[in-house]
């Protein structure tokens, strides 16, 4: 069953877009003006602060999608988080709004472990502009590494030793 995020007592890791309104609207176009940071840095997420962030999740945590304007006065908000339907036994994806607020989030639950990085898209609505912006990079959601594998214990000698040679007399 669905709980909110201020509700659970899962491990919940934040996912938060920070876009640049204004230049987004003018180039029509997300592209070098949306930067992905997440805070699981220290468990293994990498490429922060890009457009192709790479969360590191575990099997039981949440996942939590917010979006932040990097101009205070600007309108933003995620209308989508999608992930493709054959992920959908590790990852299930809903929007949800924080009570007492009109602020929108988006929340996964991550149900088993991944056996190899899942990748997202986002969509956003910017501003007054009526359409939707997706964008074009493929941030993922990725696994623990894959232990290392162990050295097979070294085989044993089958063959004896060889004996030394006798003494030669002088």
């Amino acid at each position: 069953m669905w709980r909110t995020v201020l509700e659970s007592d899962m491990n919940t890791i934040a996912i938060v877009s920070v876009v640049d309104v204004v230049g987004a609207l003018a180039a029509n176009d997300l592209t070098g003006s949306f930067y992905l940071f997440d805070d699981n840095k220290s468990k293994g997420s990498r490429d922060e602060g890009t457009e192709a962030l790479q969360t590191r999740v575990s099997k039981g945590d949440q996942v939590v999608w917010t979006s932040i304007p990097l101009e205070c006065e600007a309108y933003i908000s995620i209308s989508g988080v999608e992930i493709d339907k054959k992920y959908k036994d590790y990852c299930d994806v809903r929007k949800d709004v924080y009570p007492g607020t009109n602020v929108v989030y988006w929340l996964g639950e991550i149900r088993k472990e991944l056996d190899g990085p899942i990748p997202y898209t986002l969509k956003f609505k910017l501003g007054s502009h009526k359409g939707e912006f997706a964008i074009s990079t493929s941030p993922a959601l990725i696994g623990d590494p894959p232990a290392p594998a162990q050295a097979a214990p070294a085989a044993a000698a089958t063959a004896p030793a060889p004996s030394p040679s006798p003494a030669k007399p002088r």
